[in-house]
């Protein structure tokens, strides 16, 4: 937590209670860690993330259609009406989101996702704590998608 970090970090500065005081600004290492957890906070943005460390470079309609046959084969659905939500939660939500933070960049022009400045660290994290394209993109069995695709076949 943001008081756990503040209390390790304490110069002194807390009251007696140990509470932060308003004008508290974390260190910069904090606020990175926000932007891989953040980065990974979803699925969907966890895949994209993890695609990037396969290649450096996607087109979106190639990156929608393999995050969606991943998701039809999990979720026993169909993989074209899948497609659909893959590039409308993509498009609108999650690559905008970390366009913003700065983990990838996209070419509106050619619609190619490559890696931002901010990658790196998200990227480690994932590579440190072993986690591949299948587990990042796959919701566990019994697991509802809140992207709206089917419940996981048990």
């Amino acid at each position: 937590t943001q008081e756990s970090c503040y209390m390790a970090n304490n110069n002194g500065d807390s009251d007696a209670q140990g509470n932060i005081p308003p004008d508290y600004v974390p260190p910069k290492q904090v606020v990175k860690m926000d932007v891989i957890f953040e980065s990974l906070a979803h699925r969907r943005r966890r895949c994209v993330c993890c695609m990037l460390l396969k290649r450096q470079q996607w087109a979106l309609d190639e990156m929608v259609a393999t995050i969606a046959a991943w998701e039809a084969q999990s979720a026993n659905m169909d993989e074209q009406s899948l497609h659909t939500r893959v590039h409308t939660a993509l498009s609108h939500t999650h690559l905008p989101k970390l366009v913003e933070m700065g983990v990838i960049r996209f070419d509106d022009d050619t619609e190619t996702i490559t890696r931002g400045a901010n990658a790196r660290p998200v990227l480690s994290a994932l590579q440190g704590i072993g986690v591949g394209v299948e587990n990042a993109v796959l919701p566990r069995q019994g697991e509802v998608d809140t992207c709206g695709t089917a419940e996981v076949a048990k």
